[in-house]
């Protein structure tokens, strides 16, 4: 479970190929509305059965094979591209993300919670309705990043734009400190590619002076294009992108190996492709969950076995920052 290496049954050439048929489907397949309620499942209706049966160990190794362009190809974010959603004393409005400093220095609120989602999410799809009154409960201020322009269509042409987005979110974490919120006061929650997005801005920002974020949560952060290749280790998560970093891992579809300072793993889902999409969005389900916790695990058998049997703790939202350590959901949580 920590790795993810395992591929999918059958002889090499068997799996290569089962590995570019769904790279190419990757590259093809473009996203439906409300990525938040699972649009992975639509795999389900492309795949041939022999591909469908063995999608999550499949996609682990052609996730694997799908790397990020190592040049800075991509052009900037253009005027009026990114947007940012405010929820703010029970009042929802949306500007371009250019306009966000502006608005920080009029409403100086002591915190900041930033979310921003992953391919083909939108402001108000069922991620956000989950994630949102989670961090509105601890922050009078949250901002949601509206990046749906950039992250649709299909899946290799959203993760490519990648470092486009971080490059302006980082703008906006640097207009924030320069309107008195520095990024110590921030709290970010990516989902999948947004988890990259987040972890590259604080990455970016700091470099130019910002600081380091207070927090940041990953979401099953993405495995596609972000497993191997120096451009993927340039932009994706890594533990020192915040003074807390927090990964929760519910699917194949996510990196698996420990990135944070808590790593807390959902156990396995079975199934084919609406079972995989169900469970990628488990990562938003469970840690937007009250009272959700896990047992510490002992060693990389304890979590691969399910057998951890260390102290249950809070993991959820309400996670403590000085929690460390490697976590595996109750049974109950799941």
């Amino acid at each position: 479970m920590y790795s993810g290496a395992a591929a999918a049954a059958g002889s090499a050439p068997e799996r290569a190929m089962r590995a570019a048929a769904l790279l190419l489907l990757l590259g093809a397949l473009a996203t439906p509305a409300a990525v938040g309620d699972a649009p992975w499942d639509r795999l389900d209706e492309l795949l041939p059965p022999s591909l469908r049966d063995a999608l999550p160990t499949v996609l682990r190794f052609a996730g694997d094979l799908c790397e990020l362009p190592e040049t800075r190809s991509d052009p900037d974010i253009e005027e009026g591209e990114l947007y940012v959603v405010e929820h703010y004393s029970g009042r929802r409005s949306r500007y371009p993300a250019a306009a966000a400093a502006a608005r920080l220095r009029r409403l100086r609120p002591a915190r900041l919670a930033l979310y921003a989602g992953g391919w083909g999410n939108e402001p108000g799809d069922a991620a956000a309705r989950a994630l949102v009154p989670a961090l509105l409960a601890d922050h009078a201020l949250v901002l949601e990043l509206d990046a749906a322009r950039a992250l649709g269509g299909s899946y290799a042409a959203a993760a490519a734009r990648v470092p486009r987005l971080a490059r302006a979110a980082a703008a906006l974490l640097l207009g924030a400190a320069g309107a008195g919120l520095a990024p110590g006061r921030v709290h970010a929650v990516g989902f999948s590619l947004g988890a990259h997005v987040l972890a590259a801005a604080a990455r970016a920002a700091r470099r130019r002076g910002a600081g380091r974020l207070a927090r940041l949560t990953a979401l099953d952060p993405a495995r596609p294009c972000f497993a191997r290749g120096r451009a993927a280790r340039r932009w994706r998560l890594a533990r020192g992108d915040a003074h807390f970093v927090q990964v929760l891992h519910s699917s194949a579809l996510g990196l698996r190996r420990p990135l944070g300072h808590v790593d807390v793993y959902a156990r396995p889902a079975r199934g084919g492709a609406a079972a995989l999409a169900a469970a990628h969005a488990a990562a938003w389900r469970l840690w937007a969950r009250p009272g959700l916790r896990g047992r510490r695990c002992a060693s990389t058998r304890d979590l691969r076995d399910g057998s951890c049997a260390g102290r249950a703790e809070s993991v959820g939202y309400t996670c403590a920052p000085t929690t460390r350590g490697v976590f595996l959901l109750q049974e109950e949580d799941t």
